[in-house]
């Protein structure tokens, strides 16, 4: 499992830079007219990638509760 993987932390840091790159080499903040400094896309896509792993790995043993 990787939510509690010794190196989860690096994996979400991988991620998050992978979603980043993404939407930087796709030109997505050009197309939709953001305009927004790279280390603040870069500290927000950081951000919600956190929140949405460790938001899940919290949420993961009440819906396994739940089903049971």
């Amino acid at each position: 499992m990787l939510f509690h993987h010794r190196y989860r932390y690096l994996f979400m840091l991988l991620l998050a830079l992978y979603a980043f790159l993404n939407t930087a080499l796709c030109n997505v903040y050009y197309y939709f007219k953001i305009e927004v400094a790279w280390y603040h896309a870069l500290l927000t896509v950081v951000l919600v990638t956190f929140l949405t792993w460790e938001g899940n790995r919290l949420i993961k043993p009440l819906m396994k509760k739940k089903d049971s």
